[in-house]
Formats: C-alpha cells, structure tokens, sequence
C-alpha cells in the first residue's frame, strides 16, 4: 500500500509537473505573439537619399526611421505615421505616433517650408522659427501678418506658445544642443517631434528625394512625379556635360576665418555638386563633413584653383581681403572668379539657396555648370549664385 501511494504520488507530481510546463509554453507562445512585429507590405525605394526610411504596413500605416548625425555619433529615430480612425499595429505600440494628413505643423527650417510649398500644402504651416530665417517672400510675409506665429528657436523656443497652437507635428532637426532638451519636453506633453536630417545628405538629389517623406505627412500623392521631374533633368545635365569630355575646370571651395581654412569633405553634397558640374576639386578633405585647416595647408592647394567657388559670407572681395590678404595672389582673386550662392535673399537675409535651392536640384547643377564652363563672370543670369567682383 506505501509503494502504491508513493507511486500516486509521483504520478500526481509528473501530471502537475506537464501541466505546468505546458502552461509555460503556451504562456511564453502567447509573449511572443503580443511582441511580434507586423512584416512591411512593402518599402519605399531610394536612389539618393541615406538617412530616411520608409516602410507601409498594414492599413496605410508608415514606419518612419530617420538617422541623425551629431557629432561623431549616430542617433536613429522612428515614427508611426497612423491616418486617423486605423489601429495601431502589432510591435509598433512604443513609437511616437503622427496621425495623417497632418493639417497643422510647426517647422523649424526653410527647406521645411519648401518641401510642403512644393507639395501645395503650405497652409499646412502654423508655426515657424522666427522669421529672420525665412527666404521665401510668402512664408515671410505670412509670419509678418500673424498668420503663421513666430514660435522662437533653441533656448528662445516658446513651448507654450506651441502647446497653445496644437501641432499635428513638430518637423525639427537634432543639433545635441539645449536646443534639443526644449523639444524633448515637448515629445513629453505628447507632441510629436519629427527630426529631419536632409541637410546632412551627401547629394543634392539626396536632399530633394526627402519630398517623399514630407509627402507621406501631408498624402497629396505628388512627390514621384515632383521628384522624378528633378531627377530626370539633373541627371541629363550631368550625363550630357560629361559625354562632352570638356577640359575639367579646377575648383577650391569654402574659405578664411579666425585663422583658419574651412573646407567641405569630399563626400559632401557641395562636393558632388561641382563634380556633377564638371569640376575637379583641388582641396577636399575625405569626409562627408566640413573640416578646419590650416590656412598654409590650404593655399599649398589653392595655388592650383581656376575657380573659386562658396568662400564663406563675404559679400565682395575687399571683405575677403580684411580677412586674409594672401588670397590676393589666387589665380581666382586675379582673375575675378570667385562666386558665391548669396544672391537671393529674404526680406531679413536668409539665404534661399538653403531653402527652394534644395528642392530644384537640377537649376543649382545647371548655374554652376554655367560657372564652371562659361563665360558667365560679369553676367547677372543666376538665382542664387553671383560673382562676388561684379553683382
């Protein structure tokens, strides 16, 4: 009888025992089930632009991840872009959510207001920095008559005067500044902030293809059209210069200050612009980034240059002079060939060549193609760039 009751015994404990481990099967089952993430019905595909993606879901729901980079380091932010009324997928339920069409947005930049000018979705615009940065005359304008409020930017950044407009979307850009803490408090009382990063692409068709992410904010269905316009003329100014093998012209870019010289890297977007343009650089560091250097370093480059191209913020060569007077003996000083992309300018100086420059890539190609081939010196035909001797 004790053997049959221990044999009872063990035999309860091995049926409670599978009956627990089936429990936590099933349990463990059930767990990744919940934490699944929903498969992309399909992803946006990009020629040019890196630090943007954009992934569908079921639904019409967007997946949105942009990289940033600050410093030496990479941040990476994502996004669930949500039309109003639809559920929010399996696995996504963390992401900060921005419901679609977007009909009120705060944007921080002019290449913001370009993108949804583009997209005839200004009225989109509730909010901008401050004026002082607008270049387009309308969105200027429209901030001076109170239609669109001045809401600041960095430390000036007025977070009541946001939460009082009611933001679909905060559209912004990381900088690792205090400018950035002042956003974050605004992510915490539920405002979406989209940080943006086109202006660290590496190709101005790299900047214009982010129509396509201020598209999927405001679904007016016209960014491939717009963008494949741009495309098809940028690339056919290029491919056609280039079938002409023309002597390639030898170009120094960036300048003097405090001592020293700045210069874009190789990979940056200036860099792929002069050579799409036809150009060889004579002094580019290999980064994608702007580096200092020292000024003797520079002109042992700059000796080389015929052309001499975004020297920095001087207006005419007596400022560059006042700043360092040995680039008198320049072949670009002597001969008169230095530009620079200043000559379109908002009603407070902003320069509009950071603002509709980034979104007609294909016209900026076209003016230093100009630059670089014609006799363009004393001729007033551009938009945005000027010879600093004579305009």
């Amino acid at each position: 009888m004790y053997k049959s009751l221990k044999i009872n015994r063990l035999c309860a404990f091995f049926f409670f025992f599978l009956l627990f481990f089936a429990l936590i099967i099933g349990l463990n089952g059930c767990l990744k089930e919940e934490i699944k993430t929903e498969a992309p019905t399909r992803s946006l595909f990009l020629r040019y632009a890196k630090n943007f993606k954009i992934d569908t879901l079921q639904q019409g729901a967007l997946h949105v991840s942009v990289q940033v980079f600050i410093g030496k380091d990479t941040s990476t932010y994502e996004y669930l872009l949500l039309k109003n009324g639809a559920s929010t997928p399996q696995g996504y339920t963390s992401l900060p959510i921005i419901h679609i069409p977007i009909k009120r947005a705060v944007i921080l930049s002019g290449s913001h207001h370009a993108y949804l000018k583009l997209l005839d979705a200004e009225k989109t615009i509730v909010g901008f920095s401050n004026k002082k940065y607008a270049a387009d005359s309308s969105l200027f304008n429209q901030i001076t008559l109170g239609n669109i409020l001045e809401i600041g930017d960095g430390p000036s950044l007025q977070q009541e005067a946001i939460y009082n407009l009611k933001p679909d979307v905060i559209i912004a850009f990381a900088t690792g500044s205090a400018f950035d803490s002042n956003l974050e408090k605004l992510k915490k009382a539920k405002i979406p902030v989209l940080y943006v990063s086109e202006w660290q692409e590496t190709s101005p068709l790299g900047k214009a293809e982010w129509i396509y992410l201020f598209d999927a904010l405001v679904q007016t269905n016209k960014a491939h059209d717009l963008f494949e316009t741009e495309r098809i003329s940028y690339e056919t100014y290029k491919d056609s210069l280039h079938a002409l093998n023309l002597p390639c012209p030898k170009v120094l870019l960036g300048g003097p200050s405090s001592g020293y010289w700045f210069a874009p890297g190789d990979n940056s977007y200036t860099a792929t612009l002069i050579k799409d343009a036809g150009g060889c650089i004579v002094f580019s560091p290999d980064s994608s980034r702007e580096r200092r250097f020292s000024l003797e370093q520079a002109f042992h480059f700059a000796k080389k240059a015929q052309v001499w191209l975004h020297p920095g913020i001087y207006e005419n060569p007596q400022m560059l002079l006042a700043e360092e007077s040995r680039v008198k003996f320049l072949n670009p000083f002597i001969n008169k060939r230095i530009f620079n992309f200043d000559k379109q300018k908002g009603k407070a100086g902003a320069l509009d060549f950071y603002e509709n420059g980034v979104t007609n890539p294909s016209k900026v190609l076209l003016e230093v193609i100009n630059i670089l081939h014609l006799d363009t010196a004393k001729k007033n035909l551009f938009t945005w760039y000027r010879n600093i001797f004579y305009n």
